[in-house]
């Protein structure tokens, strides 16, 4: 592992994603207060403004969360912080999500994101690949899964590979085909 570190969202994410909850927060509760709409199309309004309102509430979580990496675990301090000792670790989960229409599988592309799941008894850091040092974390926890021996889910076994994480098993440990 690399020396330990201290990880944060990219400003660069952060600020498109507050532009996005700002945006979407005006664009749907402006009209209720601003013109005269019928009640239905205003209740649509405001609960899709709600929406907008929620993802704001979530960027400003992630803007004060700072993840630590360190050759114990990893740990989330902010306003919902956890911890994952990589001793503990009881499950890895990797998933890509896809904001285009498939054509070609790129990892990281610009048509989607990875979102990486730690988990500890009842402890869970969520993290997405917007993350600096994201790479990182998801190296580290691969190695520490395949190590201990965690069975990894088939996707979260092809996002490991996608990404150049091969889950080699460990000895004794049988390759299904």
């Amino acid at each position: 592992m690399k020396e330990p570190g201290v990880l944060r969202y990219g400003t660069r994410s952060i600020a498109a994603d507050y532009a996005r909850a700002a945006f979407g927060a005006v664009a749907c509760l402006a009209p209720p207060l601003l013109v005269d709409v019928t009640a239905v199309l205003a209740w649509i309004l405001v609960a899709v403004g709600a929406l907008f309102v929620a993802f704001g509430l979530r960027t400003l979580l992630r803007h004060l969360t700072v993840y630590e990496l360190s050759p114990e675990g990893i740990r989330a301090a902010g306003p919902l912080g956890a911890s994952v000792s990589w001793k503990n670790m009881t499950a890895v989960n990797l998933a890509y999500f896809q904001t285009r229409p498939r054509r070609k599988v790129i990892v990281k592309s610009p048509g989607g994101w990875m979102e990486l799941t730690l988990r500890e008894d009842r402890q869970t850091i969520k993290i997405d690949s917007s993350l600096q040092g994201f790479d990182d974390v998801v190296g580290e926890a691969a190695r520490v899964a395949r190590e201990r021996g965690l069975t990894l889910n088939p996707v979260t076994l092809a996002n490991l590979e996608a990404m150049g994480f091969v889950h080699a098993p460990v000895e004794g440990e049988e390759i299904l085909s």
